[in-house]
């Protein structure tokens, strides 16, 4: 074990001595992030040091591979997927790719998952609320990864808020998937992420960009599916849980903006963490009171799965009622500091 924490340590170091380094060379290739109306930051600062974050997991996976530990690592189809949008990724920091080809470009790293894995044949949910999905497991499935990429990079928009949800998320999958493939992919993306959001934090000297995002959301959809121990469902319902106000938000927007006739594809600032953020609340503030709570949710989850496995449907029911407080919180708070002034004199 002694070797395990070696490479970990190793991992978190590279990612933040990277990450330094990218701050300063990437504004030499002019790779730099504007703030306009839709920004929620106020100063130019590079993007892009998403690269540190899959470095390190690059890294960390050869220097396992090539240990003398019997650790288990996802199918050959998973590593050229994730090659897929990466370099996708890298590319749209560049130059901007049209939406419709990342998403073609999505949809193919996910398929090539789906072939290799079967999907997740049960609904995500656990017992005794989950049941056969038959066929319409490969286009829940495929629905699920495109979803969870686009959703994480839609939710990196302030400082360190996307970061810290990966070195949560990572965590806990590390402990969910003790004995499979997400103890080593988990460990990894956890120490990759920690050594970023150290640059990260508020304020940011570097963004991570569609590269650090986009990774982030593919390994976290797609893992779930090399699970050992669990079946695939239940898998994708823990990491629904870890990443719960990621995807709650993000849906929850989503839903939002097609009510009211928005185009939901377009950037916007109006995902709740951003009303949270724009009410006054520093970055800082906003990541530590969500990504608390996220602890302390995935926390709740992972005694349960440990002491309690069939109880896990209480974590949902749990899940489900601090979305609603949070929600209702935030947009209260938005709706009262963003009143018009003579309304705010009447009260």
């Amino acid at each position: 074990m002694y070797v395990f924490f070696a490479v970990i340590v190793a991992v978190f170091l590279i990612a933040y001595f990277l990450t330094k380094w990218l701050a300063n060379y990437l504004v030499t290739k002019g790779l730099i992030d504007i703030p306009n109306a839709r920004s929620s930051h106020t100063v130019p600062t590079p993007r892009g040091g998403g690269v540190a974050i899959v470095g390190g997991l690059v890294i960390g996976c050869i220097s396992f591979y090539f240990l003398p530990f019997t650790f288990s690592f996802p199918g050959i189809w998973f590593f050229v997927g994730f090659i897929i949008v990466t370099l996708t990724s890298l590319v749209d920091d560049k130059m901007n790719l049209p939406a419709g080809l990342r998403f073609l470009l999505q949809a193919l790293a996910a398929i090539l998952v789906l072939y290799e894995t079967g999907g997740m044949k049960m609904f995500p949910l656990p017992e005794p609320m989950t049941f056969d999905m038959g066929w319409l497991s490969y286009p829940v499935t495929l629905f699920w990864i495109i979803a969870v990429v686009n959703i994480y990079n839609f939710l990196d928009g302030i400082d360190g808020y996307a970061a810290a949800q990966a070195v949560i998320a990572g965590i806990a999958i590390a402990v969910i998937d003790h004995s499979g493939p997400g103890f080593i992919i988990g460990s990894l993306i956890a120490s990759a992420s920690l050594g970023f959001l150290i640059v990260n934090w508020h304020p940011a000297k570097i963004f991570m960009g569609d590269i650090g995002s986009v990774a982030l959301g593919f390994v976290f959809a797609t893992l779930p599916l090399y699970f050992e121990g669990m079946n695939a469902g239940l898998g994708v319902f823990s990491v629904i849980i870890v990443l719960w106000f990621f995807l709650s938000d993000g849906a929850f927007t989503i839903i939002r903006r097609f009510i009211a006739g928005k185009k939901v594809w377009e950037a916007h600032r109006s995902h709740l963490y951003q009303r949270f953020s724009q009410s006054g609340y520093r970055h800082s503030t906003v990541v530590l009171t969500v990504m608390g709570g996220a602890a302390i949710l995935s926390s709740i989850y992972l005694i349960l799965i440990i002491f309690g496995g069939q109880y896990l449907y209480l974590t949902l029911l749990l899940a489900i009622l601090a979305f609603v407080v949070y929600s209702y919180k935030v947009l209260s708070v938005y709706a009262r500091n963003n009143e018009p002034d003579e309304k705010r004199e009447i009260v």
